[in-house]
């Protein structure tokens, strides 16, 4: 007895390679969706952590002001994103110096994040360097900082100047406005 070949081995039926092709392409755009929208996220999440690096950094400066009774300042460079903190060297001849150890390196934002203006007493200040000082006194007042990345998506740092506390606002898009637009500030921080 012969027996005939079969193509179904054992009852069962196997993929085709359209089958199997098709499978693969849908993956492949699902994943491309994904790698897209993670793209967008990083950028936002860049623009965050910019942020909340300045704050620390002007929360560090201003309570080394009073603790060590002796003017800092936060030196934002002209392109407006590099940070470096600074303090009154007596030895400099009451120059600006470097803070000592880690916090007087120069730390540099993500690409495509800058501080584009800085808000004071009705003032706007919209070209580098940036300078925010603080005095070691009780002076008064708030300012604001203005960061944005290169998908136009912005961030406002509120700055109290005498507590020192900094206030991060919510990441807007290029097309979000806030109550009016910029706040005006009041305050004493320092502009050049």
């Amino acid at each position: 007895m012969k027996s005939k070949p079969s193509s179904v081995v054992s009852g069962f039926s196997g993929f085709t390679l359209v089958e199997l092709l098709l499978v693969l392409v849908v993956l492949a755009v699902l994943a491309g969706g994904v790698v897209v929208a993670l793209a967008g996220r990083r950028q936002t999440y860049e623009l965050q952590t910019a942020a909340k690096d300045l704050a620390t950094a002007l929360e560090y400066a201003h309570a080394n002001a009073r603790l060590n009774n002796r003017p800092y300042r936060v030196l934002l460079a002209a392109e407006g994103n590099d940070i470096q903190i600074e303090t009154v060297d007596p030895k400099n001849n009451g120059g600006f110096t470097p803070a000592r150890g880690i916090p007087g390196r120069t730390y540099r934002f993500a690409r495509g994040v800058s501080v584009v203006a800085i808000h004071k007493g009705g003032i706007s200040q919209t070209e580098g360097p940036f300078v925010i000082q603080y005095p070691p006194g009780d002076e008064g007042g708030v300012g604001q900082i203005d960061l944005v990345n290169s998908q136009g998506q912005r961030v406002k740092l509120e700055v109290a100047l005498v507590t020192g506390f900094v206030t991060v606002s919510e990441v807007l898009d290029a097309d979000q406005e806030t109550d009016g637009g910029a706040l005006t500030a009041q305050g004493t921080a320092a502009l050049r």
